[in-house]
């Protein structure tokens, strides 16, 4: 049993695994070798076996603090939110101490994150800090319920404090780049003619959607360098002139050997400076596509009839709630047969083609598919431009459009990221009109308001 518990603890499932499955068999139906298969389960991503193995393993006996905490996160993982919550509040009622009653705590408050109750979350995260006052995830936590809630000052502070940490066995939320031992900067008299190398620490759309604040940070810098990722840097070339662009693809970039900056900060921790109120927000294009690309692809739809308008259906993953977020093709048709009305896919999953070409034969109504058009996000840029409008859920997209001025209809469920606010307009962009939908969370109200509002 030690072995195995070593090898867990080492990373090393398979052999663990091994070790414990033989002790089954020798041992038989023993109930902590149910919660010992069932956390390896869902350390391998089998969140709903993983949840069968513990549950059994409590049924049997196992009435544990651990056990119950390993349920709530395999619940969690399966996206059985109300399950979960009573697995985290029995093993509050099972913890031996503190630091395992706040870690109860902040796991409820994870439900709530990003859920549509983000005073749950708060509420849960502060018990917590009660008692144990550095819990990093008590704190992220915490911030990202603030964002939600518009308290950006509190939400920022807490995302740039918390972010970067990688304590408690797990790694940072947001990927910390040093250059080689750069300070972070900050405004002050000091740092006003200084170079300064700005970077992207997250996902692309994140990148789209900070890099609003780089125009701010450029009025307060001596110098900006930008650190992309590659599909952004002819869009950032572009729309920053008067920025030094680079994209890193190992961990220490090569360039700053003969292009050292002064300081670095990441893209998501301007907003700790830059956004403390929502008039701080502009609202206003910053991102410009290529002219040539866009006058090539109005001369692509200009062949197509009626208004041209693309269309995202799925997005995220499973632990970023692709379920919430997509709505499958097939509840599209509303709009589609909207009289003159083209529809142009801007999905960038590799069945996209296959899935618009299937669903536009059923109904009849073809649904235009331009993959080069997808492969390059410098020509995504021009044919999303060259559009009348942009329908799309919760996905990059949104913050291409947003970032661009681009006219655009954001089909967002009752659950959001914070990034798209609760309830009102988007925070961040000003073309960018919500529908959201209610609490029930059907699509089937929120399709039937866009194709209404298509035909008129």
């Amino acid at each position: 049993m030690e072995i195995a518990i070593a090898s867990m603890r080492q990373g090393d499932m398979a052999k663990a695994e091994g070790i414990f499955q033989n002790l089954f068999s020798t041992f038989g139906q023993r109930p902590e070798l149910f919660q010992a298969l069932g956390t390896i389960q869902a350390q391998k991503g089998w969140s709903g076996f993983a949840a069968f193995l513990l549950q059994t393993g409590i049924d049997k006996g196992y009435d544990r603090f651990e056990a119950y905490h390993n349920l709530g996160n395999a619940l969690r993982a399966d996206n059985k939110t109300d399950e979960a919550a009573a697995a985290f509040r029995k093993a509050y009622q099972r913890a031996e101490n503190d630091e395992h009653r706040a870690d109860a705590l902040v796991a409820e408050a994870t439900l709530y994150v990003n859920m549509g109750e983000p005073q749950k979350a708060v509420d849960l995260c502060d018990r917590a800090l009660a008692l144990e006052p550095d819990h990093r995830f008590a704190l992220w936590n915490r911030g990202i319920a603030y964002l939600e809630l518009g308290r950006w000052v509190e939400g920022f502070d807490a995302y740039d404090k918390a972010g970067f940490r990688s304590d408690q066995g797990k790694a940072a939320d947001r990927k910390l780049r040093d250059y080689g031992g750069k300070p972070e900067w900050f405004p002050s008299k000091r740092t006003r003619k200084a170079s300064v190398v700005v970077y992207g620490e997250q996902g692309i759309g994140d990148e789209l959607m900070f890099a609003s604040m780089i125009s701010d940070l450029q009025a307060r810098a001596g110098r900006v360098i930008i650190d992309c990722d590659k599909r952004l840097e002819q869009l950032f070339k572009r729309s920053f002139p008067d920025c030094t662009i680079y994209t890193t693809s190992a961990e220490e970039p090569t360039w700053i050997k003969d292009d050292p900056p002064d300081y670095r900060i990441a893209m998501g921790s301007l907003g700790r400076w830059f956004r403390a109120k929502d008039s701080d927000f502009p609202k206003v294009p910053y991102i410009k596509a290529d002219p040539e690309k866009v006058a090539y692809w109005k001369g692509e739809l200009d062949k197509l009839p009626g208004k041209k308008v693309g269309i995202s259906w799925v997005g995220g993953s499973k632990y970023t709630r692709t379920d919430l977020r997509s709505i499958p093709l097939p509840l599209w048709e509303p709009i589609a047969r909207v009289p003159g009305v083209t529809l142009v896919s801007l999905q960038y999953h590799k069945w996209a083609a296959e899935e618009a070409a299937m669903m536009g034969a059923a109904w009849g109504v073809p649904i235009h598919h331009w993959q080069d058009a997808i492969d390059s996000y410098d020509e995504t840029a021009g044919l999303v431009e060259a559009l009348d409008l942009v329908i799309t859920i919760n996905t990059s997209i949104v913050h291409l459009c947003g970032s661009m001025g681009v006219k655009t209809w954001c089909l967002t469920p009752f659950a959001a990221a914070w990034r798209y606010g609760l309830k009102g307009p988007n925070p961040f962009y000003g073309s960018v009109e919500m529908y959201r939908q209610a609490k029930d969370q059907k699509w089937s109200e929120v399709i039937a308001r866009v194709a209404s509002d298509l035909n008129h």
